[in-house]
């Protein structure tokens, strides 16, 4: 309650002290696909500059957006990292990466580790959209979009690089990359690489007492004379096991003939070692009791890892730059991805081992048109995606090597999706740097067709398509150069894939088959936004949101032909399917400021609260939405000198209480503090970073994070965060 209270002084105060981040007339990209400056935008974005994200040198993409204040991040382990965008998750929110969409059809709606296979380090910046975006980036943009922008290659600057290294404390970590660009006048090359050494992860140690042996890591799994034995961890704040390793490679040729073409080839891989499952490894045969203990409560699983997780993305850009009667400039993207993925699981004092392996293919074409005709700025355009997913599954014997059956996640005999979407945008000028008008709409039809072999399965193969639709409208009003108003209106769908319809799942020992009759689900986002620069050296800006959802997409239970439930290796699976409940709505709120007393000092920062209902039906009562993270936010205080800086943050987070758990959704209440109802204490923690530049070709910077070694997990999270870390960071260039 006093961190709460603090924190509301705080941004009370700004309103007489405070000042944005950026002049009005910043160039965003995500509100119209194209660079538009951000005053003609109703929608709200947020920029993550290249220079902030070397700033703050963070070990991953998803530490990179916690410390934002407005991203919670998830994590069941140490090497994922779940963005959470105002009340959505996973395959709710978009994530696009060099003007492709990384959303494949076997996102899931629990958790997404997916956005660390993208590496901070290689970013040239990240836009975060905030509420429904279907019209511009399609299906499962409900509650927002993660834009991320590769660094680029730079034409007529010779050899240019930069080679960095970097060590933290609390995992050990070990980071080393570099990257090099060759441009001539025509054409330009660049090349990243980086590779990550990740330890086992160490918790803070000053804990609340009353919360007991809560996130303590007291005794670890081991195969001992070919039998699973419990073992004490001589180090209780070290999260065994948590180390992986992952390296990311990007290769970018530029070819631009003349001033109005340009031909663009981009080569991404990311690959990592096995990553543990660590909250998996933590649960126990009753949950409701925090500690493991041999001898009454052993844990349940022996091994759970998810294998080498890789990503592989190949695409081909042209870019016209020439007046046709269509368009001014048009762009047309040719993407090929590969994700590979699996799942590797024995359960404790079981010698049958298994692997579920996953492949999917995607391939999509985008063909975005930009026209300016009198006061309209169209942006118009085609998208094309069909992926093939094959799921393929291994049990065998540790000991003997004897095979046994098992069932694959998905169907056994390849399916396949198909997305195929028209839209049209128009930034209708209604007065010049007074007042905007946004205006767009897409239409959608989509595809699943699944084969099942598997006669062990009750149900058989599948065809399911449907349609979706979205529309947005939004006002951007400058009555002033110091002021603007932002209304919107703007919906996002969420189309059911191959994860929703079918697959088994073994968490909690169910089932999922399709329902022909899923809807998608549609979110309707209404919005206002006030932006004020009270002073040259004063911004604040400020905002909320109504978001409701129709159709939402929940767990029920199910039967085929009469049977509620299949065994499978003589555990009994429930059958449930996904079908739509009445409705949900969320309410939010969101303010940030930045002000500069002085040329040398900077003050910033930020709040965001969300809060979350649903109805199973119309005569349900109110439950808690799942996914809905506690109060957050970002305080800090910059000096400033030539190319040097410091910094000293406030990250926090407030208490999710018990009464605001879901009951049927993934807020995972046995991970909490209280594993029966669950409760997540609120917690802050303070960070201090500097930035030293020897001379303009070599840079130091040092970070003593999380200062007072706290204690912490954030919400819904299965490991408990860093402790004390000492970050240190070398970056030369020539």
């Amino acid at each position: 309650m006093k961190l709460l209270i603090f924190s509301i002084l705080i941004v009370s105060a700004s309103l007489v002290f405070a000042q944005e981040n950026k002049l009005i007339k910043e160039v965003v990209i995500s509100g119209a696909k194209k660079e538009t400056e951000k005053q003609e935008i109703s929608q709200t974005i947020d920029i993550i500059s290249q220079k902030e994200l070397q700033f703050n040198s963070a070990g991953n993409t998803g530490d990179a957006l916690q410390n934002t204040g407005m991203i919670t991040v998830q994590q069941s382990q140490n090497g994922g990292g779940s963005p959470i965008i105002r009340g959505f998750e996973a395959n709710r929110i978009g994530i696009v990466v060099d003007g492709v969409r990384m959303n494949t059809a076997i996102f899931r709606s629990g958790h997404l580790q997916n956005v660390l296979r993208v590496d901070n380090g290689q970013l040239d910046r990240a836009e975060v959209f905030y509420g429904a975006g279907s019209t511009l980036y399609g299906s499962d943009a409900l509650g927002g979009v993660l834009n991320f922008m590769t660094i680029k290659p730079k034409l007529n600057k010779g050899l240019k690089g930069e080679v960095f290294g970097r060590y933290a404390s609390a995992q050990n970590e070990k980071t080393g990359g570099f990257t090099l660009n060759y441009g001539k006048e025509k054409w330009a090359s660049v090349t990243a690489f980086t590779y990550t050494d990740f330890g086992n992860l160490m918790a803070g140690n000053m804990r609340d007492p009353q919360f007991g042996n809560w996130g303590k890591r007291l005794y670890t799994q081991a195969r001992i004379n070919n039998r699973d034995t419990m073992l004490p961890n001589t180090n209780p704040n070290e999260q065994n096991p948590t180390g992986y390793i992952q390296y990311n490679i990007l290769q970018k040729f530029l070819f631009q003939p003349n001033e109005s073409t340009s031909h663009l080839l981009n080569f991404q891989y990311s690959n990592s070692s096995d990553v543990a499952r660590y909250d998996r490894l933590t649960e126990k045969t009753n949950n409701n009791l925090i500690d493991a203990n041999p001898q009454t409560n052993r844990f349940s699983s022996a091994e759970w890892y998810y294998g080498p997780e890789a990503r592989l993305m190949a695409a081909y850009t042209l870019q016209k730059n020439e007046n046709f009667i269509f368009s001014d400039n048009y762009r047309l993207t040719l993407a090929y991805q590969n994700y590979k993925e699996s799942r590797n699981t024995r359960n404790f004092g079981n010698n049958n081992f298994r692997s579920q392996i996953e492949n999917v293919d995607v391939a999509s074409i985008n063909f975005d048109l930009y026209k300016t005709y009198q006061s309209h700025q169209l942006t118009y355009g085609l998208e094309l995606n069909n992926s093939w997913i094959a799921s393929s599954v291994k049990r065998f014997n540790i000991l003997t090597g004897a095979p046994s059956y098992a069932s694959t996640r998905y169907p056994d005999g390849g399916s396949r999706t198909g997305t195929y979407s028209a839209y049209v945008q128009d930034i209708w000028q209604l007065s010049k740097d007074l007042a905007y008008l946004n205006i767009g709409a897409r239409y959608s039809y989509n595809t699943i067709s699944s084969t099942i072999n598997d006669t062990n399965r009750k149900y058989r193969s599948f065809d399911l398509n449907n349609h979706a639709y979205s529309l947005n409208a939004g006002l951007s009003l400058i009555p002033t150069k110091s002021n603007k108003i932002t209304i919107n209106f703007s919906t996002g769908y969420r189309t059911p894939n191959l994860d929703d319809v079918t697959k088994v799942f073994d968490n909690t020992n169910w089932i999922q088959v399709n329902d022909p009759n899923l809807k998608p689900e549609l979110a309707m986002n209404y919005e206002i936004n006030s932006w004020n620069k009270l002073a040259e050296n004063c911004t604040i800006e400020f905002g909320g949101y109504y978001t409701k959802v129709l159709d939402y997409i929940i767990n029920e239970p199910t039967s085929i032909n009469g049977v509620s439930f299949d065994i499978i290796d003589g555990i009994q699976y429930n059958y449930q399917r996904l079908g739509n409940a009445a409705s949900a709505h969320l309410i939010g709120f969101y303010g940030g400021y930045r002000f500069a007393p002085h040329k040398n000092w900077e003050l910033i920062g930020n709040l965001n609260y969300t809060y979350g209902r649903y109805r199973e039906n119309y005569t349900a009562a109110e439950v808690p939405l799942d996914h809905i993270p506690p109060l957050s936010g970002r305080f800090a205080i910059k000096y400033l000198f030539q190319k040097n800086q410091i910094e000293l943050s406030m990250l926090m987070n407030g208490a999710k209480l018990s009464d605001d758990y879901s009951n049927t959704g993934e807020d995972n209440q046995n991970k909490s503090a209280n594993p029966i109802n669950g409760y997540s204490p609120s917690w802050h923690i303070l960070n201090l970073r500097t930035q030293y530049e020897i001379n303009k070709n070599l840079l130091v910077q040092a970070a003593l994070e999380n200062i007072f070694d706290t204690h912490y997990r954030v919400f819904a999270s299965g490991i408990s965060s860093p402790g004390r870390s000492l970050r240190l960071t070398l970056r030369a260039s020539f």
